[in-house]
């Protein structure tokens, strides 16, 4: 299967297949590793997709996510599948993680926002 890096879920790895992109984003994106052939993984994204942390030749690495979208990847199916139950279950996770930290008084709802921000303590 094949898509690009900014479509990837959490866990989900590939293979470079190809770096597009104008000049300046290509040669910073060969610069950092990322060149046909090279593993990567997605180890974590932002809440809102931007940016992400892949593991690439065996370092971190955090990329935005118009910089992910011009690496052409090639994807195992399976992989693929694994990598989406365990975003689901991470999410889960999080959520109560964050419903906890609020009984808490640890962190505070903002009234009037999407339940999932929150602010830390001041």
């Amino acid at each position: 299967m094949e898509k690009t890096l900014d479509q990837f879920a959490i866990g989900e790895s590939g293979i470079v297949k190809i770096v597009v992109g104008e000049g300046k984003i290509k040669r910073r994106l060969f610069d950092m590793g990322i060149t046909p052939g090279a593993e990567i993984l997605l180890r974590k994204k932002a809440p809102l997709g931007d940016p992400m942390e892949i593991t690439v030749r065996g370092y971190e690495l955090t990329l935005r996510k118009t910089e992910a979208a011009c690496v052409g990847m090639n994807v195992a199916v399976e992989t693929a599948t694994v990598a989406k139950e365990g975003a689901k279950k991470c999410n889960v996770l999080h959520w109560r993680a964050i419903q906890t930290a609020v009984k808490q008084r640890c962190l505070t709802v903002l009234p009037g926002l999407p339940r999932t921000s929150v602010t830390g303590p001041a």
